[in-house]
């Protein structure tokens, strides 16, 4: 049980641990990297889900371990994106969960998971309403944006602190328009 003693070392103890996290993702190289283009045009709301999506889950058979993120091919629609997304009348849907809009960048997402196609479904509109995602089918079709969805995969074994810390690498890195750095 903790008491207030627990304090006195916990930053020798902290930075140790974080010495040891630090050598073991060193050595983290993906196994495979690919990247998926797509025209938000093609994502219609309560339509049938896009092709990518099957393309994406054929990639990611046998693996578990995903680092991703979802970038635009031009950076002249910024603006156009972020009053969109703030405008949209399907955010005010309260049966769907945004993520949380940041500062204009063509880098739109950064993430991780270990059910990519699962997740790539989330972002483009056609997944589990309740999960935070972009859902780009409820906002995004009208402005055409040329999308990339690029993703690493990496070992099965790699550990979930591990993938973490290159996600948020990615995250500081990246600075994503939507969002948010850290652990779900």
């Amino acid at each position: 049980m903790p008491s207030e003693q627990s304090f006195i070392n916990l930053g020798a103890i902290s930075a140790r641990l974080l010495n040891e996290l630090s050598m073991s993702v060193r050595t983290i190289i993906p196994e495979s990297v690919e990247t998926w283009k797509l025209n938000s045009s093609s994502l219609i709301r309560d339509g049938k889900e896009p092709e990518v999506v099957a393309k994406v889950k054929k990639w990611a058979e046998g693996g578990s371990a995903f680092l991703y993120f979802l970038s635009l091919s031009q950076n002249d629609k910024l603006a156009e994106i972020e009053a969109a997304f703030s405008l949209s009348k399907a955010k005010e849907n309260k049966e769907r969960q945004y993520s949380r809009l940041n500062s204009h960048n063509t880098c739109l997402y950064v993430g991780s998971s270990r059910d990519l196609s699962k997740r790539l479904k989330e972002h483009l509109g056609f997944g589990q309403p309740k999960t935070y995602s972009l859902q780009l089918a409820q906002w995004a079709q009208p402005l055409s944006l040329e999308l990339e969805f690029v993703c690493a995969r990496y070992s099965s074994s790699t550990q979930g602190e591990i993938l973490q810390t290159l996600e948020d690498t990615l995250w500081t890195s990246s600075k994503p328009m939507f969002g948010r750095r850290g652990s779900k």
